[in-house]
């Protein structure tokens, strides 16, 4: 079964990421990312783990790209 979960860490603080998110993240085998996210955030991943920036989606919307482009 896969499983998808979503977690908030953006250009923010990464001393405030949950407990949660840090086992998630931890825990996952791919790692997808926005630019924005701090470097010390992704490095939670597993070395295992497949991590892929996406760029910045934020700007993409503004581009006028959308989720399903």
């Amino acid at each position: 079964m896969i499983s998808v979960t979503f977690v908030g860490a953006g250009p923010g603080d990464p001393g405030l990421l949950t407990v949660r998110a840090a086992d998630v993240i931890g825990a996952a085998d791919v790692v997808l990312f926005d630019e924005g996210v701090p470097a010390s955030v992704v490095a939670r991943a597993s070395a295992a783990a497949v991590e892929r920036c996406v760029k910045n989606f934020a700007q993409l919307r503004t581009a006028g790209a959308s989720r399903d482009d």
